[in-house]
């Protein structure tokens, strides 16, 4: 059976000041669409699936610096919100070259897990830290450490950099049930489903349940679209975690916490969405990093994803992890292998689901992102002749644990955060603008859009509900600059040719600025 899939890209520019009165400016837009591209030629060079991932060591805790920052939100005070209407995509003409064809001789191959490296954890550098007491701290020989970090036992370590720590876990977490991604996450296979419809149907709490976001009164259905579009995580996966952990879908009067006694943060109804979302990204995203992924349990014991598993299993096994304690589970064969089974486990996860929208296999879309996928040319997204300085490297693009997506931009008539630039911004390729208001553009080159606050530009992709690293398979590429990951989010360059840029929160023209040349 054929399956037309419309390709989704979104890129995220935004220009505004803190306040939420704060003003945007756009250039003109030119009227045709472009898209992404598929080679022709398919790879050959494939690597079976494997399942580590980095652990952030820091804090978890949502807390803002200032100013706020992509990726650090506080989930208690959300960014400026516009409220947002439909959009239906049969009133847009989409050029036949914006749609893939796949029938099941041409179904494309996906990109490739990486090879699983040594596992590790990051850990940022606090003041008085030495080589020795972090060794000590996370009892671990200093050799490893010097190892992975290329560091000399009496080299010097500045506070606020990232180290590398090696992990050492035994523990196997194992399943035989998987879950699309194309479901995970906020994929084409969401265009007609009706979030506010499903509600009323179901006649539960949430039907007509309400909640202040950002100033704006939202209802039930509203808040979670708008966390669907923000992480960019599947509407029905999102109620059935709602329905499975505090039966707010069909229980007039619950009286159990949304998202089980595992979320840590606020009742209210957006902020354990956002957290929730999080979860399933970090395992998501980090899965496709790194091939590999560690689940943290409740009870803080950490268990390594066993091979062979997709990047929306490793997602919804880390948000169900968090509600279980791995001294909980039946152990499997081999010894120190676990399922995720019992009153909280994947089985259950699954029936709930199932219960509610049938077959999550359906409608997949797969893969998500081809191999042969190739980004389309795209401009600096500011006037020609004007300069801008590359102020953030690679970073999540929304929430605190997705891909390394997005980079940030600075005017050069504004140094800071809280203020309103005068300068323009232009789109990086020809498309439509879908929604613009409150610093948010969403547009789209074939068929769909993100933002954040500060006076400055912030730009990330998605394809087909996926974010796309801005240093990975399908590099991002802005009028020749290609962006290189640093060690830790915000830092990393930009070059074109011998030409290299530094992300820096500061503006001085030789370091990180960049002139779109006419």
């Amino acid at each position: 059976m054929n399956r037309i899939v419309i390709i989704i890209i979104i890129s995220l520019i935004l220009m505004t000041g803190c306040q939420s009165e704060a003003q945007l400016t756009l250039a003109p837009v030119p009227s045709e669409t472009a898209s992404f591209r598929l080679s022709t030629t398919p790879s050959t060079n494939m690597v079976a699936p494997s399942t580590t991932r980095g652990e952030e060591v820091d804090d978890p805790t949502p807390t803002a610096p200032s100013p706020t920052r992509e990726g650090a939100e506080n989930f208690s005070t959300p960014s400026p919100f516009v409220r947002l209407a439909s959009v239906d995509g049969k009133q847009f003409n989409i050029p036949e070259s914006a749609l893939s064809q796949i029938t099941n001789d041409t179904i494309p191959m996906p990109i490739p897990l990486p090879t699983p490296g040594p596992l590790f954890r990051r850990y940022k550098i606090q003041d008085g830290d030495t080589l020795g007491w972090i060794s000590w701290k996370f009892d671990m020989p200093i050799n490893e450490i010097l190892a992975m970090n290329n560091l000399r036992e009496d080299d010097i370590i500045n506070v606020g950099k990232t180290l590398i720590l090696p992990l050492h876990v035994s523990n196997v977490l194992t399943t035989n049930i998987t879950m699309p991604d194309s479901e995970v996450v906020y994929s084409p296979t969401y265009i007609d489903f009706d979030i506010e419809a499903f509600l009323h149907e179901q006649g539960g709490y949430l039907a007509h349940y309400e909640e202040r976001v950002e100033n704006v009164n939202l209802s039930g259905a509203e808040i979670i679209e708008l966390i669907a579009k923000r992480y960019s995580v599947g509407p029905r996966i999102l109620l059935t975690a709602l329905e499975f952990y505090g039966q707010w879908v069909t229980n007039p009067q619950p009286k159990i916490q949304q998202l089980g006694a595992g979320n840590p943060f606020s009742d209210r109804l957006y902020v354990q969405l956002a957290w929730m979302s999080n979860k399933i990204n970090d395992g998501y995203y980090s899965y496709k990093r790194e091939g590999n992924y560690v689940v943290e349990f409740r009870d803080g014991t950490l268990a390594l994803i066993s091979p062979g598993i997709n990047a929306g299993t490793v997602g919804i096994q880390n948000l169900l992890a968090q509600n279980i304690n791995w001294s909980d589970l039946q152990v499997l064969h081999p010894q120190g292998t676990k399922s995720l089974e019992g009153k909280w486990g994947m089985p259950q996860f699954l029936a709930q689901y199932e219960e509610f929208f049938g077959d999550m296999h359906a409608n997949k879309i797969y893969p998500l992102i081809p191999i042969t996928l190739e980004q389309p040319t795209f401009s600096l997204p500011w006037e020609k002749g004007e300069m801008f300085y590359f102020t953030g490297g690679p970073h999540v693009a929304y929430g605190i644990a997705s891909v390394w997506s997005a980079i940030d931009f600075g005017p050069s008539d504004v140094l800071g955060s809280c203020y309103i630039s005068q300068k323009h911004i232009t789109a990086v390729a020809p498309g439509l603008i879908l929604f613009n208001g409150a610093g948010e553009i969403y547009l789209d080159l074939d068929g769909d859009g993100n933002w954040q606050t500060g006076s400055h530009l912030h730009f990330a992709r998605r394809y087909n509900g996926e974010w796309i690293a801005a240093d990975g398979p399908v590099p991002l590429n802005l009028s020749g600059w290609q962006t290189k990951n640093g060690l830790a989010a915000y830092e990393g360059t930009l070059f074109k040719g011998d030409i290299i840029k530094e992300a820096c929160q500061c503006w001085d023209d030789e370091k990180n600025g960049i002139i779109h040349e006419k």
